[in-house]
């Protein structure tokens, strides 16, 4: 009895048995990590596929541990169990060579460390809360130069960019200038962002591939969304369960920001005869899924459209001087049967791009003068297994086929009809890869064979790569790559050449290596020297030709040609090499306080033999500061500088005068070499602020974006005056604030 009640209060002091319950997943995916190790207290824990775990513990404090291969980051929860049913997500972080992912809005339990989320993204000022447009903040990244919707990167044009949505090819990701993506940040899962040192399942690019990952988790049960509006457009996105597997997503965007931006264009010199900025867009994504417990099938349709003017007073009928557009459908299949993983998809549609604007000082890469149809099939097919230990292998092809017609309207100004030339190509390729971790070793060769037909032309690539990491210590980490690739030629470069089999295909190699270091405090910083070599560069070359009839002659400098003339744009291969170092200095969410520090140096040049001139996207430094505060009551406040050096372009150096009439005489310029001289620096600052409240069964989200604050006229067109002896900024995108609100639910 006395013993009995000796051991009573000991009893009664035992902690209670708590059931936790959680599972390991991949940050911005969802999925579970191959090969996650979960430990607690010391001791293994058990991940079923779905990387899930239930264990039984006693209440009081714990730690939870997760061990990775070198591809992802481990985590480390420590914290205080309570009686009842806790649910513990640990979200492990993916990184690898040259790849900066932005991963998707994250759950608010997520308890590992933190990395770019959509939420985090939409706060960085110039963005107007679009997560991918946040990509132009990174190192050896240029904005465009013009108002294409173009990403360009370590110096090469927008066309060795490969942009995708879910792995599908699209001809941009960004609507025409301030315009957002063509992505709904509430469908966004993650972009992957490669400006180099791409895997060999990626190809059709020189440089570098960004790839818009949209949601392919099972929605919540019920129907979720988000709807926005603001000065700029009006969307709404949507997701949930149709019932017995089926779910659905949508999402549709339009602008109305269009008379707006007419308005406020900033005309350097305006009057009546000067133009007007008029733009507008939209976009659109839907998408049915079955999904099973081991597989899912999905069915998408997703388009664009962009439409810009310059509109001129007292020219109501002006026709548009740009617009682009492209239209997709999709059906996927994703199963996963034990250690294999297939991965299979098919996508077709149409694309469009048209461009009237004068080819004068322009540096961008719009189709200059021209109208082009695209239609376009793409097969492709991936397998994915894990051997034994911390071996895998990857397997897979890819089928494409285009039809393609080009309007040259250079020569609008003539009686005849504009000349219309059409190509059909065909590519194939076939990838295989193995990735070996063996402590802190990573090492992941691999080969992509690419064949090309076009016209009566077959050419067959060779692209070998190879990815090394090797871990230093718990802090640091070097990296390097080496490889090859290929793209075919931009389809209108390749029309207005004259070409051969030898010459129609691009292939560049790259290499590249760096240091990583990461600290708990949420610091990181990032290193990276790099170096391109690109052969088969198509590049333009406007040549003056004569036309006949009437036979009247004027004089250029002494020499005499007819007076009517015009510039033909034509295009020779060249080499392209570009080098350069990038640097991010990066803190992480933590505390009140997230940002980075962005800086790149680099040249880019072409050349045919010893000649050598600078490459359209030759910037020689670079630099953007973003910085993020988390104030009380849910008020954030953000800004972001970015500064660089000017793009370069094409002086004139004479003047053609085309008519003798003392009175009424018209010029016309005389190019001198190519980009000898370089626009002004460019600098912008953006400011943003947003203030959030959470209800019930929403969330409510006001913001004020301030594009451009300092108003700073950073030209996106520019022409010479009217006797060509000086260059003058056309137009350029004004300060632009913009105030809107978000409703989820």
């Amino acid at each position: 009895m006395l013993l009995a009640l000796s051991c009573t209060p000991w009893a009664a002091a035992a902690p209670a048995v708590v059931v936790l319950e959680g599972r390991v997943a991949e940050v911005g995916s969802g999925r579970s990590v191959p090969g996650a190790v979960l430990t607690l207290d010391g001791a293994p824990v058990a991940l079923d596929r779905r990387g899930r775990f239930s264990v039984e513990v006693h209440a009081g404090s714990h730690t939870l541990e997760v061990a990775v291969d070198i591809d992802h980051l481990p985590v480390r929860w420590q914290g205080t169990v309570a009686p009842g049913h806790p649910e513990i997500e640990l979200w492990v972080e993916r990184q690898s060579l040259d790849e900066v992912v932005v991963y998707g809005e994250p759950e608010p339990r997520k308890l590992s460390a933190q990395t770019y989320s959509a939420a985090e993204l939409k706060r960085v000022p110039g963005s107007f809360g679009d997560p991918i447009r946040a990509l132009q903040s990174l190192p050896s990244v240029a904005r465009p130069a013009s108002v294409e919707g173009n990403l360009v990167a370590r110096g090469a044009e927008a066309v060795n960019t490969a942009t995708s949505i879910d792995g599908i090819p699209v001809p941009y990701l960004y609507h025409f200038l301030v315009g957002r993506s063509v992505v709904d940040p509430t469908l966004l899962d993650e972009v992957a962002f490669y400006p180099g040192g791409m895997p060999p399942r990626l190809g059709r690019a020189t440089q570098a591939v960004v790839d818009a990952r949209t949601l392919t988790h099972d929605p919540s049960p019920g129907f979720h969304g988000t709807v926005r509006a603001d000065l700029m457009d009006g969307s709404f996105a949507t997701e949930g369960w149709l019932g017995r597997g089926w779910t659905v997503s949508a999402a549709g965007r339009t602008s109305w920001i269009g008379p707006l931006l007419s308005w406020g264009s900033r005309l350097v010199g305006s009057g009546s005869g000067q133009p007007a900025l008029s733009f507008g867009y939209s976009d659109y994504l839907l998408r049915i899924a079955r999904v099973g417990p081991r597989s899912r099938i999905a069915v998408t349709g997703l388009g664009a459209e962009d439409l810009l003017r310059l509109r001129v007073s007292g020219k109501p009928d002006t026709p548009p001087a740009m617009r682009s557009g492209f239209h997709r459908l999709h059906l996927r299949w994703d199963a996963q049967l034990g250690g294999l993983e297939h991965t299979a998809w098919v996508a077709a549609g149409p694309d469009h791009a048209l461009s009237r604007l004068d080819d004068l000082a322009r540096i961008g890469d719009t189709v200059d003068r021209a109208e082009l149809d695209r239609r376009q099939v793409v097969a492709h097919l991936e397998e994915r297994l894990q051997l034994a230990g911390p071996l895998h292998v990857s397997l897979g092809g890819e089928v494409t086929a285009s039809d393609i017609t080009l309007v040259d309207h250079l020569t609008d100004h003539l009686d005849d009809a504009p000349p219309t030339v059409s190509l059909a190509t065909q590519s194939a390729a076939a990838f295989g890869e193995i990735e070996l971790t063996a402590g802190g070793l990573y090492l992941a060769p691999g080969v992509r064979m690419s064949g090309y037909r076009f016209a009566e032309g077959d050419v067959m690539m060779p692209e070998p790569r190879l990815t090394l990491r090797q871990r230093l210590g718990p802090t640091w980490t070097a990296k390097g790559f080496l490889g090859r690739f290929s793209q075919l030629a931009p389809p209108d470069r390749l029309l207005r050449s004259t070409w051969s089999p030898q010459t129609a295909v691009m292939t560049a190699w790259q290499a590249s290596a760096g240091v990583e270091g990461q600290w708990s405090s949420g610091w990181s910083v990032d290193a990276t020297l790099y170096g391109t070599r690109t052969q088969n560069t198509l590049v333009r070359d406007l040549q003056l030709q004569a036309l006949p009839d009437p036979p009247l002659w004027d004089h250029i400098a002494g020499f005499s040609v007819p007076a009517r003339a015009t510039f033909v744009s034509a295009y020779r291969p060249e080499r392209a090499v570009a080098a350069g170092g990038e640097l991010l200095v990066r803190l992480r969410p933590h505390g009140a306080w997230s940002g980075w520090l962005a800086g790149s140096v680099g040249r880019s040049w072409r050349g045919q033999g010893a000649q050598r001139t600078r490459a359209d996207y030759d910037l020689p430094w670079s630099l953007s500061a973003t910085g993020v505060r988390r104030l009380r009551k849910a008020w954030v406040m953000s800004g972001s500088l970015t500064t660089s050096a000017g793009y370069p372009y094409t002086p004139e150096i004479g003047v053609a005068i085309q008519n003798q009439s003392f009175t009424n005489q018209t010029y016309d310029g005389l190019r001198g070499d190519p980009n000898t001289e370089r626009l002004p620096p460019f600098a912008r600052l953006d400011l943003r602020v947003e203030k959030t409240w959470s209800a019930k069964r929403s969330r409510w989200t006001a913001a004020l974006d301030i594009f451009n604050a300092l108003n700073i006229p950073n030209p996106i067109w520019a022409e010479y005056n009217w006797n060509h002896t000086r260059l003058v900024p056309k137009t350029y995108v004004p300060i632009v604030p913009n105030l809107g609100l978000e409703v989820s639910f």
